[in-house]
């Protein structure tokens, strides 16, 4: 009974330590595995934050990731990771306001980590702005200022009246300067890269239209309509798009109402003169209301006299109410782009409201820039954003196998 009892406890202790050496091992085995798993899941972090690093510092990262969408990562330590960017249409190029779709799928070993996120870009920091130049900015008579202006070269109001709402602010990068009497100012804002849109991306989308009336060296756009359901001359474009080509030809606009957006385009030292009551205004669609591209040396004059849009003057019913008997007050608003020529407000006291994108810009006759609440800030128009891409909340999934 001695023996057979000793032989017992021997095999009990025996398979006991067996199973604790079992158990060590498959200890480790888990440990590793939810170490490799860790990892993996760290690699597809890293993926992610490459990714995001990449769009900051790469201003042509929608074409990389048009020619090659994945791209495959192989760090130092072993794994692999690869970096899927597209969006919906499955063309990074066509519109800058696209969201895009980021997938990042990393394998170390047996395990594999995919995660996936929607990221956007968001409107251009200068949006904020009622008056955003990439020249300086010149008061040259009296004007009301009820919205934020910035300039990357000077803003000048001497010896002249400006008259400052409770929205009213002036920004320059360091090295610029604003009159003292422009206040508040602020010397240190960054010095951005000013928007250039895709001029294409417009064109290609508009309804070409010709001129109303020619005279002398200029063409004429006047006592017309163009919105998303009329069109004066040419074919009625559902968003409201329509483009002229003035070829090095001038340009008077008169006695218009344009709710949509406008793509004037010129080849010379073009002069577009718009000095009669007319109403400029965005439609439906996160577009600019006016943009304007023109040869070096061109000129836009937006000289709006003290008087109203007459719907009888022009034969038209611009506010759609069926008769053509009332009178309307002019403004201009939403976002305005001119390109390759110095700028002109001025007139009387008609209202701008938006953000007017140029290079020099001259301000007087009594022209109001801003209300003091409208701002499109947070407007993301095609050509007009920040270009990068920045995670949308609540939009990241991640997968283990």
């Amino acid at each position: 009974m001695l023996y057979a009892t000793t032989m017992m406890i021997s095999i009990l202790v025996a398979g006991a330590g067996v199973t604790l050496v079992s158990l060590q091992f498959a200890n480790r085995r888990v440990q590793s595995t939810l170490t490799t798993r860790r990892q993996a899941q760290q690699l597809g972090r890293a993926g992610t934050e490459w990714a995001l690093a990449t769009v900051h510092a790469t201003t042509n990262w929608r074409s990389t990731f048009t020619t090659t969408p994945t791209q495959t990562l192989r760090p130092d330590g072993g794994g692999r990771v690869d970096v899927t960017v597209f969006d919906e249409d499955g063309n990074l190029l066509d519109d800058d306001t696209d969201a895009a779709r980021i997938t990042v799928a990393s394998q170390l070993d047996t395990q594999t980590r995919t995660i996936a996120l929607t990221a956007r870009p968001y409107p251009h920091p200068t949006m904020a702005y009622t008056v955003a130049a990439s020249g300086g900015v010149t008061f040259a008579g009296t004007s009301t200022v009820n919205g934020p202006i910035y300039a990357k070269g000077n803003i000048i109001g001497t010896g002249v009246t400006v008259n400052l709402g409770a929205a009213a602010a002036f920004d320059v990068p360091s090295g610029s300067t604003v009159t003292p009497t422009l206040t508040p100012q602020y010397l240190n804002a960054p010095s951005y890269a000013m928007p250039a849109p895709d001029l294409s991306y417009y064109t290609s989308r508009a309804n070409a239209i010709s001129r109303t009336g020619s005279g002398g060296g200029n063409w004429k756009l006047e006592k017309a309509k163009y919105t998303s359901t009329y069109a004066t001359t040419g074919t009625v474009n559902a968003y409201g798009l329509y483009w002229l080509d003035l070829g090095n030809k001038n340009l008077d606009l008169r006695e218009c109402l344009i709710e949509g957006t406008l793509v004037i385009t010129g080849s010379g030292s073009n002069i577009i003169t718009m000095d009669k009551a007319s109403i400029i205004r965005p439609g439906a669609q996160p577009y600019p209301s006016l943009i304007i591209v023109l040869g070096a040396g061109s000129s836009v004059n937006i000289s709006i006299p003290n008087e109203r849009l007459d719907e009888s003057s022009a034969g038209l019913d611009f506010n759609g109410d069926g008769d053509q008997t009332d009178t309307l007050t002019p403004y201009v608003s939403g976002l305005v782009y001119v390109s390759g020529a110095s700028t002109t407000l001025g007139g009387s006291s008609w209202l701008f409201t938006g953000c007017l994108q140029a290079g020099t810009v001259t301000i007087g006759g009594g022209v109001v820039l801003g209300d003091g609440r409208t701002s499109l800030a947070q407007q993301l128009s095609p050509g007009f954003t920040d270009k990068l891409l920045h995670v949308v909340s609540g939009t990241t999934q991640e997968l283990s196998r």
